[in-house]
């Protein structure tokens, strides 16, 4: 597990420590792999993981831009997450 983003560093996002949780969840997801379903499955967890993490913010500017960034992150794996997903 490496926090958020990809360890040959394609994306960093600026909000890693943030969501850090969430992406180690996720890393631990496709570690354990499986299939393309799973990797699906495991993503969406990601992002619902990430939103609920932004319900701690008190400001909904704040919240609302956090919400953006987690969306990012779910579309940045959901692209380009299929060459570090365990595939059995």
């Amino acid at each position: 597990m490496n926090g958020c983003g990809a360890d040959k560093g394609w994306l960093r996002p600026p909000h890693g420590i943030f969501f850090k949780a969430s992406c180690n969840k996720h890393d631990k997801g496709y570690e354990i792999g499986g299939s393309d379903e799973t990797r699906l499955h495991c993503d969406i967890m990601f992002l619902k993981y990430m939103i609920i993490d932004t319900w701690k913010i008190d400001s909904d500017i704040t919240r609302g831009y956090y919400q953006l960034w987690a969306m990012i992150y779910f579309l940045g794996v959901r692209f380009k997450g299929h060459k570090y997903f365990n595939y059995k």
